[in-house]
């Protein structure tokens, strides 16, 4: 019966083998694959590149409506802190978004680490495609 296109004639040995003469060309396969492969944990870098603007108010009142003074912030401003008159009472503040850019952080681990272990070694032995 003639062979069917893009198969091989071959003989099959247990094991890893070397093939008998004649039969030049050698597949290893193997029945069983263990995967004993792992992840590292993912991690992200600290964010940078983000932005943010408050409007801050100190207020005399608990209803924020007397308004003891008041500031545009901008995160990462160094100049964050505000005087009070000394001994002057505050009984409440309040904050207002104003703008929000988000940062990004770098993406970290995930390594694969660990290896798979293949066992249930064939050996096959086929003959040159060409000589059939």
């Amino acid at each position: 019966m003639p062979k069917p296109p893009s198969f091989e004639t071959c003989i099959m040995r247990e094991g890893d083998e070397a093939c008998p003469e004649g039969w030049p060309i050698k597949h290893l396969l193997y029945g069983e694959v263990n995967d004993q492969r792992e992840c590292t944990a993912c991690t992200c870098s600290a964010p940078s590149g983000g932005s943010c603007t408050a409007f801050v108010a100190l207020h005399d009142d608990s209803a924020c409506v007397t308004l003891r003074g008041s500031n545009i912030v901008h995160a990462g401003d160094p100049t964050l802190c505000m005087d009070l008159s000394p001994g002057a009472g505050l009984a409440a503040k309040s904050a207002t978004l104003l703008t929000y850019e988000r940062g990004t952080c770098t993406p970290e681990g995930g390594q694969a680490v660990g290896e798979l272990v293949l066992s249930n070694a064939r050996t096959f032995c086929c003959l040159d495609a060409s000589a059939t």
